[in-house]
């Protein structure tokens, strides 16, 4: 999807942000391998967790065919533009690297052309560690950073908390998408919009990081979006 305009936002955790500012900083950071595609060769970055980190200030990463990390606590995506808003590929763990091009593993058959733009990096952790199907307690700090397409090519985000409650919003939309998630698993977070403030009139299906939620099938008519409740 292409993004006009950005916000991230949340009422516990981030006060509202312009367009060109990053979520808060931390003092932990996670470490970034970048495939750039000419053979074996790689870029190492430092990406601070829970801040969009722009390749426009580091060149040698703007293009890649594949990323890893090592860190099993953080989970990474990659983005096409700058602002970190247009997601390129699916979310990566140390366990399950990203790949961005179909022709190339990173590997030395990896030629240049086969690398593709990298426009930004998001990566965050989560306070439990690895998820390993033990059913753990979702803590009060998850949050699930959400998009919605408030009109064609218009785009707004979010951090909205992971614990059933209510995040009330005024605006419209298109479609729903979870982007990136903090201190919890982002595979197992769930997001519903709903058309009223007590989130009794839901709009579209759920959201997750692998299916959007399509919330009117006419583009031309965003429909109105007061309230997202998110889960794990």
């Amino acid at each position: 999807m292409k993004t006009a305009s950005i916000l991230i936002a949340s009422a516990s955790l981030f006060a509202a942000l312009g367009l060109a500012m990053p979520v808060p900083a931390s003092s932990e950071t996670v470490q970034i391998v970048v495939k750039t595609g000419d053979g074996d060769s790689a870029v190492g970055l430092t990406v601070t967790i829970n801040q969009v980190f722009s390749t426009a200030d580091n060149l040698g990463a703007s293009r890649g065919v594949a990323a890893t990390i090592d860190d099993p606590t953080a989970t990474c995506q990659a983005f096409s533009d700058n602002a970190g808003t247009i997601r390129l590929g699916k979310p990566f763990t140390a366990d399950t690297p990203a790949s961005f091009s179909a022709k190339s593993s990173g590997g030395t058959e990896s030629k240049p052309e086969d690398a593709v733009p990298i426009g930004a990096f998001f990566c965050f952790k989560s306070a439990q560690g690895a998820p390993n199907g033990g059913g753990n307690t979702v803590p009060s700090t998850a949050s699930a950073r959400v998009q919605l397409e408030t009109e064609s090519d218009t785009f707004i985000q979010r951090a909205v908390p992971v614990d059933g409650s209510v995040f009330q919003i005024d605006t419209t939309g298109l479609d729903l998408s979870v982007v990136a998630a903090t201190d919890v698993d982002v595979n197992t977070v769930s997001c519903q919009a709903f058309a009223d403030v007590a989130a009794q009139q839901p709009v579209g299906g759920p959201a997750t990081s692998a299916k959007d939620a399509i919330l009117t099938n006419d583009r031309t008519q965003p429909v109105a979006i007061n309230a997202i409740v998110c889960s794990a």
